[in-house]
Parts: structure tokens; C-alpha cells; sequence
């Protein structure tokens, strides 16, 4: 299940790169 971990750490990337901003 790839895609599951994909979509997850997609989902922290755009919540790490927000709180950059």
C-alpha cells in the first residue's frame, strides 16, 4: 500500500511547507 503512505506524506509535506509560510 504505497499509495496510502504517498497521499500521507504528501498531506505532512503541505502542512510543513504551510507552516513555513
Amino acid at each position: 500500500m504505497d499509495a496510502l503512505d504517498e497521499r500521507l506524506v504528501t498531506l505532512l509535506r503541505h502542512d510543513a511547507r504551510r507552516s513555513v509560510s
